[in-house]
């Protein structure tokens, strides 16, 4: 066969691998922001079965769930190449041992102010305490985009995708995480505690299930 020819098809096997590459890129999005819509539907029965009703709150929790879902396909699928299910579980486990070791950093860093039996009465969001807790956040948010980066990513690209996915998942989900160690625990049951750090890792597990049934023919194939 003539060099012309085999840089024709050189050409047209790039150009076919491009295509396919976009076409499971712009599944994996759309895998992710249907499995996160699910995965909060699913939460809020289980949250009002164990705690208490927050459907009224549906419509904002869908919306942010349908942001982490998308964001979090799309940063994997822009670090892994090809796509994977050990790949994939490893990124999920990464993204929810960094939000509760957020948990775990504010316990060390700050000293209960607010009783916790005071917040269960308010039934609200610690406005204040995530307040006061932000300087951890922010920080937190930098240390969640560089540690996947370091890991497989290690391009501008990679940082970029992985800074909006940790501010994305730890704004609209770790915001109440970062202020556990402000509330003190004495006056009331720690298992509140352990319930909500259970009920996160439940929402990432569950996300995470979703996205690999919805995305199997391109993890398990693989």
């Amino acid at each position: 066969m003539s060099p012309a020819k085999w840089l024709v098809l050189l050409g047209s096997a790039g150009y076919e691998a491009a295509l396919i590459g976009r076409e499971e890129s712009r599944s994996a999005v759309l895998s992710g922001a249907v499995s996160g819509a699910s995965t909060v539907v699913a939460f809020t029965a289980l949250h009002q079965l164990l705690i208490s009703d927050i459907w009224f709150s549906f419509v904002p929790m869908l919306i942010a769930g349908v942001a982490c879902g998308a964001s979090l396909a799309w940063s994997y699928r822009l670090q892994f190449e090809p796509a994977t299910s050990h790949g994939w579980w490893s990124f999920v486990t990464l993204h929810t041992v960094l939000l509760l070791g957020l948990g775990g950093a504010s316990v060390a860093m700050f000293d209960p102010t607010v009783p916790l039996a005071a917040l269960i009465a308010a039934n609200e969001p610690p406005a204040e305490l995530i307040a006061q807790a932000m300087p951890l956040t922010l920080g937190w948010i930098a240390l969640a985009a560089i540690t996947p980066t370091l890991l497989w990513g290690r391009s501008l690209k990679a940082l970029a995708s992985n800074s909006l996915t940790s501010a994305l998942l730890i704004l609209l989900l770790g915001l109440n995480v970062s202020a556990l160690g402000l509330v003190d625990m004495s006056g009331g049951s720690p298992f509140v505690v352990l319930e909500f750090l259970g009920l996160l890792v439940v929402i990432m597990l569950g996300y995470g299930t979703t996205f690999q049934v919805m995305e199997r023919r391109h993890l398990l194939m693989r």
